[in-house]
């Protein structure tokens, strides 16, 4: 996955959780370098993110001297609040409306895709004596991209 990509998914990410009420997203790897203080001051909801390469896919003819290649991008999402919230159910459905993220995508110069939308877990966990709860979403993100015939990206 390129970096111009990834930073592309993280900042969707972004987007789409804040059309929803949920302002802080943050990097899962991160997790670790948050302690239970600062943990306990963060602003809920929140969500924690992980992106995976599932599949880079095969070169695909486009043009004369253009290949196309669509690369899924698995992405985790794990919203933690202090109390239940629809949020997540809201953005759950929104990324499963297929024609809502298509539409949001047309405006790119290069196609983006929302598929295999699941929601995976739904827990409550105490943390330091509180009660929050998790809740995990999963969904593919296909990222189409165009390169020369002397595979430099464009």
């Amino acid at each position: 996955m390129t970096s111009e990509i990834r930073k592309e998914v993280v900042n969707d990410i972004k987007e789409f959780c804040k059309k929803f009420g949920i302002n802080q997203v943050i990097n899962e790897e991160k997790r670790d370098e948050i302690s239970a203080e600062q943990y306990e001051k963060l602003k809920f909801p929140l969500v924690f993110y992980n992106l995976y390469i599932e599949d880079a896919g095969n070169p695909i003819p486009f043009g004369n001297d253009k290949y196309c290649y669509d690369e899924e991008i698995q992405a985790l999402l794990t919203l933690e609040s202090r109390e239940k919230h629809n949020d997540f159910d809201m953005l759950y459905m929104f990324l499963a409306n297929t024609n809502a993220t298509n539409d949001y995508f047309d405006e790119r110069k290069h196609q983006r895709k929302i598929r295999k939308v699941y929601k995976i877990q739904e827990t409550p966990f105490n943390f330091m004596g509180r009660k929050y709860y998790k809740q995990v979403l999963q969904f593919s993100y296909f990222a189409e991209h165009y390169i020369n015939k002397d595979f430099r990206e464009e």
